[in-house]
């Protein structure tokens, strides 16, 4: 073999082993004891997540007075001021530590991760499927989950996993390209008539699906309607709608193009998803006191976000940490447990974060019915 062709062998050998060159601001280290690798976009992001002898001290006292600046979970205007003096990346790290750390987040963060990483196991395996035999599951999909179902909103590949750990679930289908009360009604009609199955329920949303979860818990049911519910996946939820639409409201279409969606959406639906809209909405509802919520969110860097995702992530990473659909802080129910994803966007396309999902799912209906889990 020439020497040309041998290089090229071993490059192509390198790139399947996953050994290729990495930049000069590539960085390992740990997130709430879980391991995170990626190309930072900066120095103070680079040894935020890894420490080192080496950082110049003029890097590192930034960074200290800056982590010193948003010492519990960062606000919106803190998180701006980090990703301002430092970079996207650096404010995605502290905030990713100050929700995982968090008292609340923390034994969620944890357990989820141990589970996750022991799917495999004969013991695990049989302890999900006691847990689920009891329950059953209600998938409220995302937009254009008919007729965009490369995108995930359909749950599809959830619905089979549960199905292989022997949790029965059902579909409700909502309109595809209705607007939050719309679809808000469609859900609390199926958790009504859920009541019927006599098992507990458990609720599992994506992306627009969760506003309008949230809606149907909090204005259309009453606590009575839901006493049967035990809790409720959050799977990266526009709760508070999205700063994107502010961004895109002069060619709302863009946004839907830009990650393949189909152009049939009326521009009315995008009004309900205004910030100032959204957050009017939550404030005026009522949520069952016992409903144990969980927030699980992507958390991505500049260098992880997916080819969907670039085009919302480019314009929302000035403002701070987001997954390509809306601020991270936006998709967050009040008072829920938040568990972070570190390193993927609002796609969430890795086995990794199915396994995590199934795990926050189970750790939901092993909480006690009469009383939300702590």
């Amino acid at each position: 073999m020439s020497s040309k062709y041998l290089f090229i062998a071993i490059l192509i050998l390198m790139l399947l082993l996953g050994c290729a060159s990495k930049g000069p601001l590539y960085a390992e280290g740990q997130i709430a004891g879980e391991p995170v690798s990626a190309e930072m976009d900066s120095k103070i992001a680079k040894y935020s997540l890894a420490p080192d002898d080496d950082e110049p001290e003029n890097i590192r006292k930034l960074r200290i007075d800056l982590q010193e600046s948003s010492a519990t979970i960062p606000s919106t205007s803190e998180l701006q001021y980090l990703v301002d003096k430092g970079s996207i990346d650096f404010a995605t790290i502290i905030l990713a530590r100050a929700l995982s750390s968090q008292e609340n987040n923390r034994r969620w963060q944890a357990e989820s991760y141990a589970l996750s990483k022991q799917l495999d196991s004969v013991g695990t395996k049989q302890r999900f499927i006691k847990s689920f035999e009891n329950h059953h599951a209600l998938l409220i999909p995302g937009w254009h989950w008919k007729t965009r179902r490369d995108t995930g909103a359909d749950l599809k590949y959830q619905r089979r996993a549960l199905a292989a750990f022997g949790l029965q679930t059902t579909l409700v289908e909502t309109n595809e390209h209705g607007d939050v009360e719309e679809n808000a009604l469609i859900i609390a009609q199926a958790i009504n008539d859920s009541r019927k199955l006599n098992q507990s329920i458990v609720i599992i949303s994506a992306s627009k699906g969760g506003a309008e979860t949230a809606y149907a818990l909090g204005a259309y049911l009453e606590e009575s309607q839901t006493a049967h519910v035990k809790g409720w996946l959050n799977i990266g939820g526009l709760i508070f709608g999205s700063t994107l639409v502010n961004y895109t409201a002069d060619d709302p279409k863009r946004w839907l193009r830009s990650i393949g969606f189909a152009e049939d959406t009326p521009v009315s639906v995008f009004d309900k998803l205004y910030p100032d809209i959204a957050s009017s909405r939550l404030a005026s509802l009522n949520f069952p006191s016992n409903l144990t919520v969980v927030n699980f969110v992507g958390l991505p860097f500049a260098s992880t976000v997916g080819e969907q995702a670039k085009y919302g992530y480019s314009l929302l990473a000035s403002i701070g940490p987001n997954d390509g659909t809306a601020l991270i802080q936006e998709m967050l129910m009040p008072n829920g447990y938040t568990v972070v994803e570190v390193g993927l966007d609002h796609f969430m396309r890795s086995r990794r974060a199915m396994a995590r999902a199934l795990s926050l799912l189970l750790l939901i209906t092993e909480c006690q019915l009469d009383q939300k889990c702590k």
